[in-house]
């Protein structure tokens, strides 16, 4: 690997890594404030619950932690274009860009560690999406203002009404 690509990695994932702290901090204000509201109904609508106000913010830590997951899915494509732009502008900004066509290197030779690293950070995309997003279905489905308690159970041959029978050794 050359000086140059080291070079333009670095600047890439440091474009990249500010646009999905950005972005993801963004989504996670935003809704935190719009349902604010519905995570302190935790303490008064469910007194059997017995939960303290560290409970509530532990659930409020959990839930968006889970939720970074499937804003990171949506917004992934997105992140890599802008830490592109960011980077390819930085350099543009600073001239580089014209001292390495002035060596007789090829732009298109710029672009292969951006390339590269975009189809890496979107394989990243596509395993959040294929193994981490399924496993917290539950999780990702239920609301602010409920609290996460996830019961499993086994369930051994329960019937439905057309007589057929459902087994299983895991029920959520």
């Amino acid at each position: 690997m050359k000086i140059i690509d080291r070079y333009i990695t670095r600047n890439f994932l440091y474009g990249y890594f500010i646009a999905l702290f950005v972005m993801i901090g963004m989504f996670l204000t935003i809704d935190l404030f719009m349902h604010l509201d519905e995570f302190a109904e935790l303490l008064t609508d469910h007194p059997e619950l017995e939960l303290t106000i560290v409970d509530v913010l532990k659930n409020i830590v959990h839930f968006y932690s889970i939720r970074c997951a499937l804003w990171y899915k949506d917004m992934a494509g997105m992140i890599i274009v802008i830490a592109a732009v960011f980077s390819l502008a930085r350099m543009t900004r600073n001239n580089e860009l014209i001292v390495v066509m002035a060596s007789g290197m090829s732009l298109k030779r710029i672009l292969a560690p951006i390339l590269l690293l975009s189809v890496v950070l979107t394989g990243v995309m596509v395993l959040d999406q294929e193994f981490v997003i399924p496993g917290h279905a539950y999780e990702l489905t239920r609301d602010h203002d409920e609290y996460s308690n996830e019961d499993t159970y086994p369930v051994w041959f329960m019937g439905d009404e057309k007589g057929s029978l459902f087994c299983s050794q895991r029920y959520v």
